[in-house]
C-alpha cells in the first residue's frame, strides 16, 4: 500500500508536468512544417482547360519542348470510368519529328493514350504505378492526332505532359 506521502508526491509530479505543457504550450511547428508540399512538376507552358471530357482542347500546333499540365479530380477503380475525369486534347505538330511524350504525375496512377484524329488509338501506355508513363513515336507534320489521359487511381492527381525531340 502507497503512503499518503508518496501518492502526494506523485500527484504533486503530474500536476507539475501538467502546468509546465500547459503553461509552455505544444512544441510550436516550425516553417518546414507548415510549407506546402513542393511540387517535382515540370513548368507547364500552358494548362488545361475544362470541360475537356468529351469536346478535346485544341492546343494547336506544338513545338518540343513543350509541357502541357493539368489535374485530374476524380479517379476510376477497378474498371469503374463512369464518374472518373478525362482529359483529351487535340493538336499536330509542327515538323515531322521523333518525340518522346512523358506524363510526369503526382498523387494518381494515370495512363496515357495517343489516337488520330477519329479516336482511334494508336498508342497507349497503362501500368499501375505512380508517377506517370511515357510514350516514343514519330509523328507527321501537320497531321491532327488527340492525347487522352485518365487517372486510374488516386485523388486531385496533378500532372504535367512533357512534349521532348528524340533521335531515333
Amino acid at each position: 500500500m502507497i503512503s499518503r506521502r508518496r501518492r502526494a508526491r506523485r500527484t504533486f509530479a503530474w500536476q507539475f508536468v501538467l502546468f509546465s505543457i500547459l503553461a509552455q504550450g505544444c512544441p510550436a511547428q516550425s516553417s518546414d512544417d507548415m510549407a506546402p508540399a513542393v511540387s517535382t512538376l515540370p513548368s507547364a507552358d500552358e494548362l488545361e482547360l475544362e470541360p475537356n471530357d468529351v469536346i478535346a482542347q485544341d492546343l494547336g500546333t506544338i513545338e518540343a519542348p513543350w509541357v502541357l499540365g493539368g489535374t485530374s479530380s476524380r479517379c476510376g477503380a477497378d474498371g469503374d470510368w463512369g464518374q472518373s475525369d478525362l482529359d483529351e486534347f487535340r493538336f499536330s505538330v509542327a515538323t515531322a519529328s521523333a518525340l518522346s511524350l512523358v506524363l510526369h504525375a503526382e498523387g494518381g496512377d494515370l495512363d496515357l493514350y495517343l489516337l488520330d484524329d477519329a479516336g482511334e488509338v494508336m498508342a497507349a501506355r497503362e501500368t499501375s504505378q505512380l508517377g506517370g508513363e511515357e510514350l516514343r513515336l514519330s509523328l507527321d507534320q501537320e497531321t491532327p492526332y488527340r492525347l487522352r489521359i485518365r487517372c486510374w487511381l488516386g485523388e486531385q492527381a496533378q500532372w504535367a505532359l512533357q512534349f521532348a525531340d528524340i533521335s531515333l
